[in-house]
């Protein structure tokens, strides 16, 4: 499978953000923080996130850089902070990852050196925040205006490719995309508020752009708890 292109935009909103003091000057690259760990709660079925803001060791913080495409291998649910500026757009996001809760494998994930972008090769991640930008593999790439939330998914069990619009979405978030290895291009918005995506299997067959199935919002489910803790 070649290079398929997302791209999910959303009108930018002119408000402050959170994060805005990262971005005061210009950034060769990517910058990228380990920000904590959402895990299994003890005796219960729900999640709870340890923020690594919040956690030392021997008065050292957990919390940490990291250096972009080195990969993330980990049976763990991981989040990452990035930000960079660049004369034509500030990136602030950050991302939440990991193997997929009903397979038993690692998630495994890596940033560009260069660009912000979040290539997943195993599991999942979910990006919100200003322009957030993901890949599967090498064969899709996504981006994000400010607010939008997307899931990004390999199943490597069937070898497809999933982008998610989530319900939370803005009804006007739009996702244009390009699929090179089928020469196709569209666009889908969050339509009726119920969420919508697009899959490619390993045929390069393509799969919507349709409202949620009932298999998608199925597995939607076993990961919103997890990023839900994070955020």
């Amino acid at each position: 499978m070649k290079h398929l292109r997302l791209l999910v935009m959303l009108p930018m909103l002119l408000l402050p953000v959170g994060c805005a003091s990262h971005m005061n000057a210009m950034s060769v690259g990517p910058n990228m923080k380990l920000t904590g760990v959402v895990a299994k709660s003890a005796g219960g079925p729900g999640y709870a996130f340890a923020d690594f803001d919040k956690s030392y060791y021997d008065s050292k913080s957990f919390r940490r850089d990291v250096l972009p495409h080195k990969p993330f291998e980990t049976t763990q649910y991981v989040k990452i902070e990035l930000f960079q500026h660049t004369p034509a757009k500030d990136y602030d996001f950050f991302a939440v990852f990991g193997p997929d809760p009903n397979v038993n494998e690692e998630g495994s994930t890596r940033m560009n050196n260069s660009d912000p972008v979040l290539q997943v090769d195993s599991g999942w991640a979910y990006l919100d925040g200003d322009n957030p930008n993901a890949k599967t593999k090498s064969d899709w790439v996504s981006a994000g205006a400010q607010g939008t939330k997307i899931v990004v998914r390999v199943d490597n069990v069937t070898n497809t490719h999933y982008v998610y619009l989530l319900p939370s979405n803005a009804p006007n978030a739009a996702v244009n995309y390009e699929i090179s290895c089928n020469n196709g291009s569209g666009a889908f918005t969050n339509a009726g508020n119920t969420g919508w995506f697009i899959s490619i299997d390993s045929a390069c067959n393509q799969t919507g752009p349709m409202p949620l199935d009932p298999a998608a919002i199925a597995w939607l489910a076993t990961v919103e708890p997890i990023y839900s803790e994070a955020e």
